[in-house]
């Protein structure tokens, strides 16, 4: 299922923990990677958790205590922590 946001909504916390387990589940489109991904935001619990996503997605260097987990459960852990 993928996302659709109207340009001018607000996104939320949960909106974006959403789009990591698409990501995760490798069924989100390449529109909602440019609207989510690449765009910044403001809160900064949001902020890091984009950066976790695309450094995890294009294969940067994870955390030590990372390194065993698969990128899908990094991703499914990175929504929970979002949303907690």
């Amino acid at each position: 299922m993928w996302l659709i946001f109207d340009v001018g909504q607000k996104m939320t916390k949960d909106d974006l923990a959403r789009f990591i387990l698409e990501v995760a589940d490798g069924s989100y489109s390449s529109d909602d990677w440019q609207r989510l991904a690449v765009n910044h935001y403001q809160d900064e619990k949001m902020e890091a958790a984009r950066v976790k996503l695309v450094r995890y997605v294009l294969g940067y260097a994870v955390a030590p205590e990372e390194a065993h987990l698969s990128l899908r459960d990094r991703l499914v852990a990175l929504a929970a922590e979002l949303k907690g």
